[in-house]
């Protein structure tokens, strides 16, 4: 993979979830062009709880999202970046 030999990369791990991407033709191929370096590590079918992105979704789900009316989407992107920024 050109990107990998740029970056000078000897091992890539890649943490997937359940998604249809990964069984897709495509992905296969590319998975099979990049097997010196790339370990592909599929996560249980729900598995939530390994899945950071799930748990800061519920976070802010709970603190910011729910329970509120917001007027705009721009309104709520604005809440969700503020939110995200005191969690960094």
């Amino acid at each position: 993979m050109k990107y990998a030999k740029k970056r000078g990369l000897k091992r890539l791990i890649l943490f997937l979830d359940n998604t249809s991407t990964r069984r897709s033709r495509q992905f296969k191929r590319f998975k099979l062009r990049n097997k010196e370096f790339l370990k592909v590590v599929a996560l249980p079918e729900y598995s939530p709880n390994l899945n950071d992105v799930e748990r800061i979704n519920r976070m802010i789900q709970k603190d910011v999202a729910s329970n509120r009316f917001w007027e705009t989407v721009t309104e709520l992107k604005k809440a969700i970046r503020s939110y995200l920024k005191v969690l960094g």
